[in-house]
């Protein structure tokens, strides 16, 4: 018995052991997964707050990025007021300053040229290169996002400028890939003060008549309520981005639009699209995705969109004050410039827009334009018209991949010119391998006839003499003639021809087979009627084997 219960004891005691035991098991397993459990979600803890220490330290080097590019506008807008500056001091001026409009003691044409030659080339090319030399053209870099667009507007005293700005970035998709260069050359307070400001000549009496001091489009533009309440393009956050960059110059320093597109273009700062406008401009609505997806669309490597826009308003903004309502010519076909004649000075002058019969090309798999509405209606998949091609540009409107820029830089050695501008970039651009197309839709449109107006010969005539403005055009022409292949040009100077290198013609393709396309002949002074752009095809070379 005793044995028995000695026995009985022993497994009492040993199944309380293995209960112990398996308790202790239990209880260590228990641990180890809280420590398992404690270790991931300290890991966890600890990734959140990697993560957000990389998103602090993204968003902090985009706004070192945004801040370093706003100082580096700042800096680039120094540096052209400084050469503009300098060429206006060394321009001669009638000894009775400015404001007399027949000023007996105007310089003579050669004079004017070679003073503002000598002044700019100096700075671009000679003693002061090495402080002005990078303002010469783009070197070749790296653009941004594919999204991104700047927009060069050339303002001469416009008293619209502000409702083109506001118009554009309320009417935009994406307003913030959107930056804008403004070269504003106004009557301001002090010009105002020591001369007076004046109004182009008035129709009633064909005389000028007192005005007061010009609007400043920038302020302007930053007072309006909607862009003071908006956070996509108040003026802080633009200013603080370096998106909203404007050189601001006197209309005596005026040299010109050729010129003024020159210093517009020395406000890109490697946005992916380039686009110029002019500033009394009305958009459409999503302008910028709208130009974005049809410029994909040209069959071409090397595109440039360019026409004369359809009329708009004279001053730009929504219809009928209702931002909903769409103007008539919001997205209607673009219009094309197919004819060209010879204007004063002999100089070519493209014709007008209009719209043309012609056959529609679309992407393959999409049906012509002789498909049903309800056909057309029920598609999964838009179909668009392909661009047309074009043989002119239209300075009032541009858009192309900025990289145009590298190839085709704007000529500053062409001021106070206003015909030839489009002659001499059409045959540049064509020649260094870039295709002309007119838009397929119409997104903006342009306010023409503003003959009461200011305009850069008025203030010509008041800052260097009677009758500059025509007489300086036809002494400056001679470069743009020699360029573009007309025949038997005699220059009275040899720095009318000075840097083709930089601002020539193109390589890639011979100025014959443009003017070929464009059905231009300058000996015979045969002026373009294009067939091909008329119909709508392609111009012939490029069938051609």
């Amino acid at each position: 018995k005793t044995m028995r219960w000695l026995i009985f004891v022993g497994v009492l005691v040993a199944c309380a052991q293995f209960v112990y035991l398996a308790v202790l098991i239990s209880q260590q397993n228990e641990y180890d997964q809280f420590l398992l459990l404690r270790g991931e979600k300290a890991e966890k803890i600890t990734s959140v707050i990697r993560d957000a220490k990389e998103v602090a330290l993204s968003s902090s080097n985009q706004i070192k990025e945004k801040k370093g590019e706003g100082e580096a506008v700042l800096r680039r807008i120094q540096e052209i007021e400084e050469l503009v500056n300098n060429i206006h001091a060394a321009m001669p001026r009638p000894k009775n300053g400015f404001g007399v409009r027949n000023s007996p003691q105007r310089a003579s044409d050669a004079f004017v040229w070679k003073s503002f030659y000598e002044s700019l080339d100096m700075m671009l090319y000679g003693e002061q290169s090495k402080k002005f030399g990078h303002l010469r053209r783009h070197e070749r870099t790296r653009l941004k996002d594919k999204n991104t667009i700047f927009v060069s507007i050339s303002s001469f005293r416009d008293e619209v400028c502000a409702d083109t700005l506001a118009h554009m970035y309320t009417t935009a998709k994406d307003p913030e890939n959107i930056a804008v260069g403004i070269v504003q050359q106004n009557c301001d307070e002090n010009q105002h003060k020591n001369f007076g400001c004046f109004t182009a000549v008035m129709p009633e009496d064909m005389k000028v008549h007192p005005a007061p001091p010009d609007l400043d489009c920038v302020n302007t533009f930053c007072s309006m309520p909607n862009i003071k309440a908006s956070k996509l393009f108040s003026c802080n956050r633009l200013y603080h981005e370096g998106r909203l960059r404007i050189l601001r110059f006197n209309e005596s320093q005026t040299f010109g639009p050729v010129f003024g597109r020159y210093l517009g273009s020395l406000l890109w700062f490697q946005e992916h699209f380039y686009m110029q406008v002019d500033a009394h401009t009305t958009f459409a609505h999503n302008w910028d995705s709208i130009l974005i997806h049809d410029y994909a669309l040209a069959p071409s490597s090397k595109p440039i969109f360019s026409h004369y826009p359809p009329s708009g308003p004279q001053r730009p903004g929504p219809l009928n004050d209702n931002p909903y309502q769409v103007y008539h010519w919001e997205l209607a076909p673009g219009v094309c410039m197919c004819d060209a004649g010879f204007a004063e000075y002999d100089i070519l002058r493209v014709g007008s827009m209009q719209r043309y019969p012609f056959i529609e090309f679309y992407p393959p798999g999409c049906k012509n334009n002789q498909e049903t509405k309800e056909e057309s209606e029920n598609k999964k998949n838009e179909c668009f018209a392909l661009p047309r091609f074009s043989p002119f540009i239209g300075a009032g409107f541009v858009f192309a991949n900025a990289s145009f820029l590298f190839d085709v830089p704007f000529d500053p050695f062409t001021p106070f010119i206003f015909m030839g501008e489009e002659l001499d970039f059409s045959t540049r651009l064509w020649t260094a391998g870039w295709d002309l197309f007119c838009p397929p839709r119409s997104i903006l449109a342009h306010a023409y006839l503003r003959k009461q107006k200011p305009k850069f010969w008025g203030a010509l005539q008041r800052s260097i003499g009677a009758g500059a403005h025509n007489s300086l055009q036809a002494y400056v022409l001679p470069r743009v003639k020699l360029k573009v292949g007309y025949p038997n040009i005699q220059l009275d100077q040899s720095s009318l021809a000075s840097h083709f290198d930089d601002f020539g013609l193109g390589t890639l393709r011979p100025l014959s087979d443009y003017l070929r396309i464009a059905d231009l002949d300058f000996h015979s002074k045969r002026h373009a009627h294009v067939s091909w752009c008329k119909s709508g095809h392609h111009p012939p070379l490029l069938h051609r084997s």
